[in-house]
């Protein structure tokens, strides 16, 4: 009898706890800005066997109108994990690079651009493809520079 009850209760907070809303559900607007908002960097280097990270400043000079980001990146000085020996490894051909992108955008890589990410290589200039919700596009170009 006990069982009985138990598997009585529990149909009946399973239907309970479900949704049978079908109809009456506003369209919601499907966004048409296909525009980077923030682009960022970091360096990942691995010790014993553990992933460490450095986020590393960055300046961005972001062009809407012309879909262009001129990158900055300025290394971070030593630091007790951040060694100087690590510090002396971080390139523009080993950086994680990610973004900020308009509301339900994706982005993907054009050609040979570095995936976001992921470690890969930012020197040159690279192209990506912003898809807004709507399905708008815009072809983004990223040139990345470490300061002095």
């Amino acid at each position: 009898m006990k069982n009985i009850i138990k598997y009585f209760i529990m149909i009946l907070l399973a239907g309970i706890s479900s949704s049978c809303l079908k109809s009456n559900l506003s369209d919601l607007p499907a966004f048409s800005n296909a525009e980077i908002t923030s682009f960022n960097f970091e360096y990942r280097w691995i010790v014993d066997g553990v992933v460490k990270i450095k986020s590393l400043s960055n300046s961005n000079v972001i062009n809407s109108e012309s879909a262009t980001i001129a990158n900055t990146v300025t290394i971070p000085p030593a630091d007790a994990d951040f060694t100087t020996a690590v510090r002396s490894q971080v390139s523009l051909s080993n950086l994680v690079g990610f973004c900020y992108l308009s509301t339900a955008a994706r982005i993907e890589p054009i050609g040979g651009a570095t995936k976001l990410g992921i470690p890969g290589d930012f020197s040159g200039s690279l192209k990506y493809t912003v898809t807004a919700a709507d399905g708008t596009t815009k072809i983004w170009t990223i040139t990345t520079a470490i300061a002095p």
